[in-house]
């Protein structure tokens, strides 16, 4: 993926610092460099070259007068349908990047261009002649953009460790994120683990402007979710619409200029992505795996099975031995710029790892465990809802019956307890316990400030929920879902269609 920096305002020797901050995102991005300075301002980019190779392609990137600059990082769908709508209203195009539009689009539009994008993208724009700056995240947060605030300047970058190199910033730690942390397992946008570094959220944008020296900055969202059912639709309907989006969402993302593949797991998403773009691509598909030493993780077996049945070219890759040391270990946990405890992140950089060896780009499915229900914890919220309508006595009896039980130890104890608050739980109650990696009365044990907000805040509805007089399973499951879908809860993976870089 290519990595995006910069900053808005005065920041003293300007090139050491930009130099610095490129060289931190090189690591991902190792084609090429670009950095643009103005007096008041930076913007700088590391390149994976995917879509024009070419030096048309290469950014910091502008319009035809050079009066609103952009670096980008992500790939925009649409963005063949958007030029040749800008081309109608007389704006010149020099090459075929999907960067290219951005610029002109926002010059076209102002900041509500963004409600015109179709992809995933982390996008930083700046306007010359109003010396202001817009940041913005894609509607499902898949590419990462953080920024730290100040009196007088604004800096950002796609990775925390990129923005800990500006000075100026505070990096003290933030009692909020720790505690958000102890209970999930990693720090919710828009908290990170420094106080004065901030992320941006799914479907936000920023706006930020220097007024005599003074930073004056908000921001605002382009995108709200929501979930709005068609109770009309029969299953075979509904079967049907969800092949087609499919196959169209993974026919939008085949566009690049070097090799591409896809991972294949052998589970719901990664085969219906893999199927969807086998269809797709003249000659099929190139697929990859990666097969563990240990046999209770290794899924080649499903895996091969899907290959074969898709007639996909298949590769199945080893793992690297080396992967599983300390210091490998800690070196990805520092990456990650803040504590996070997903043991996936392992997996993942593994994958990544070996299979860049042999390709550049490849398609992920992330999400498809969501979207037909098959994590656990959607037939735990049935268990939940059909156990909360027993009669009251046996509700009172229950708990009863498990205390004697109590001596089995620390673990099966902790699960009865955990059983026995579920029974009273309310609706939000249901779903912050079943993700939550502690149970709440202990984590106010754990952590004693009492001016920090509660956990409890994530898994309140935060979205439009229109589900008319739908059952009670229906209106849970859908906030299980959509929460997941958000990549706001810990043990999602960003949750869409994703192409997925390996670097």
């Amino acid at each position: 993926m290519c990595q995006i920096a910069g900053w808005l305002g005065i920041i003293g020797d300007k090139n050491r610092v930009a130099n610095s901050v490129a060289q931190s995102l090189h690591h991902r991005s190792p084609d090429a460099k670009g950095t643009k300075h103005w007096e008041e301002a930076t913007l700088i980019h590391t390149r994976l070259g995917i879509i024009d190779l070419s030096p048309l392609g290469a950014q910091p990137m502008a319009n035809e007068d050079g009066t609103v600059w952009v670096v980008f990082n992500g790939e925009i769908y649409n963005h063949l349908e958007l030029q040749r709508e800008l081309e109608t209203k007389e704006h010149v195009f020099r090459g075929r990047s999907d960067t290219e539009v951005l610029p002109h689009l926002y010059e076209e539009y102002g900041s509500s261009f963004l409600i015109k994008l179709r992809g995933i993208f982390a996008i930083a724009i700046y306007d010359v002649r109003k010396k202001s700056l817009i940041l913005a995240r894609d509607r499902f947060g898949i590419k990462p953009l953080f920024f730290g605030p100040g009196l007088s300047q604004l800096a950002f970058a796609s990775e925390i460790n990129a923005l800990r190199r500006v000075p100026g910033i505070n990096l003290q730690p933030d009692p909020q994120a720790i505690h958000d942390f102890a209970a999930l397992f990693y720090i919710p946008a828009p908290e990170t683990f420094y106080t004065g570094i901030k992320a941006l959220q799914p479907g936000e944008f920023l706006e930020a402007r220097l007024y005599h020296e003074k930073l004056v900055w908000g921001v605002n969202t382009f995108y709200n979710p929501s979930i709005t059912p068609d109770f009309s639709l029969t299953l075979e309907k509904a079967v049907e619409q969800a092949g087609e989006l499919l196959t169209k969402a993974v026919q939008s993302q085949l566009e690049s200029d070097v090799p591409l593949g896809a991972l294949l797991s052998g589970g719901i998403d990664s085969s219906l992505v893999s199927t969807a773009a086998q269809n797709s691509i003249p000659g099929g598909i190139q697929t990859f795996n990666v097969k563990f030493p240990d046999a209770q993780y290794d899924e080649t077996w499903a895996t091969l099975a899907v290959a074969k049945h898709i007639h996909s070219r298949h590769l199945t890759l080893n793992m690297n031995e080396n992967q599983g040391t300390w210091e490998h270990i800690t070196s990805l946990l520092l990456h990650a710029g803040q504590p996070f405890a997903d043991t996936s992140y392992f997996a993942v950089n593994s994958v990544c790892s070996l299979i860049h060896k042999h390709i550049t780009v490849v398609l992920s499915g992330d999400g498809g465990d969501e979207g037909f229900g098959g994590y656990n914890l959607y037939w735990q919220i049935d268990r939940i809802r059909r156990l909360q309508k027993l009669p009251e006595m046996l509700k009172q009896i229950i708990p009863r019956c498990i205390a004697p039980f109590s001596h089995l130890g620390v673990i099966r104890r902790a699960r009865f307890q955990r059983f026995t608050e579920l029974i009273k739980a309310d609706d939000v109650g249901i779903i912050q316990n079943l993700f939550c990696m502690i149970r709440e009365n202990e984590h106010v044990q754990l952590c004693h400030n009492k001016d920090i907000l509660p956990i409890r805040r994530f898994f309140e509805p935060q979205w439009e929920y229109h589900l008319g007089n739908s059952q009670r399973l229906e209106r849970l499951s859908a906030r299980a879902h959509f929460k997941v879908s958000l990549g706001t809860l810990p043990f999602s993976p960003k949750k869409k269609l994703n192409l997925f870089i390996c670097c």
